[in-house]
């Protein structure tokens, strides 16, 4: 090889050797591509929102009774229920309301479902309860917002509850009524025709003054849903449960 040659191919190498040189010190650092840049005075574009997860796209869970809707035009509900003595027949299995297969009389079923309702409200809703036989008995003198505390209370009133007289379903019905002349949702909750007191008259008291005296203290128009339990097809008993829901803009349903 010439020396003339050599040279080019020592240049050539050496041109070579520095590429590659420059080459693996900028790849090592990482590419610094070019970025469009707000213009000057002017604020970064936002950053995109991040997608929703599965819970933020989930709808809340409705307010549920006997697994059934329940509708409230105030975002309350009160729940009356019945634990005169006959609440205390009729033995048989159903589920607590922590999933447990059990066993007891009507009015252990529908404490029951009275506990998964309470569990089921939103945190905006609020809540009251009556109890009632001869006695009207509230667990609290206002509605009580559906927190998880007052929620627990509730429930603990609720299962401490058991079958005692004779049934003033019209004087416990008002009570719940006039608990807040705001809510628009009470669930009533019996298993035999009212033969006690009403809000106008005291005593053995038939069925139709008990209707009419729950029909005049709705002054609200709430919505009243009539849950009948363990209540014979076709009897007295259950058209009162019927005619006091039709009243009241609510419906009749027939459980065990």
């Amino acid at each position: 090889m010439r020396r003339e040659e050599w040279i080019c191919v020592a240049a050539a190498g050496a041109l070579l050797l520095a590429v590659f040189a420059w080459a693996t010190t900028v790849l090592g650092q990482g590419l610094d591509l070019p970025v469009e840049r707000p213009a000057k005075g002017q604020p970064a574009p936002p950053k995109a929102p991040d997608p929703p997860t599965a819970s933020q796209g989930e709808a809340p869970r409705p307010a549920t009774i006997y697994g059934r809707e329940l509708s409230s035009g105030s975002s309350s509900v009160v729940y009356v229920l019945d634990v005169s003595g006959s609440m205390g027949l009729d033995v048989g299995q159903f589920t607590d309301a922590a999933g447990k297969v059990t066993a007891g009389d009507r009015l252990d079923r529908a404490k029951a479902e009275l506990e998964k309702s309470l569990n089921s409200l939103p945190p905006s809703w609020r809540f009251g309860l009556v109890a009632y036989d001869c006695t009207v008995l509230t667990w609290a003198t206002t509605l009580r917002e559906a927190t998880a505390p007052n929620k627990a209370e509730a429930a603990g009133w609720v299962r401490a509850l058991k079958p005692g007289g004779a049934t003033a379903t019209g004087l416990a019905t008002a009570a719940g009524l006039a608990l807040d002349r705001a809510n628009l949702a009470l669930v009533l909750l019996t298993d035999g025709a009212p033969n006690c007191d009403s809000v106008t008259m005291n005593g053995n008291v038939p069925p139709e003054v008990h209707r009419r005296d729950i029909r005049a203290a709705n002054v609200q128009g709430a919505r009243i849903d009539v849950y009948g339990i363990a209540c014979p097809s076709g009897s007295t008993f259950e058209q009162f449960c019927r005619d006091v829901a039709s009243d009241n803009n609510g419906t009749y349903t027939g459980v065990r």
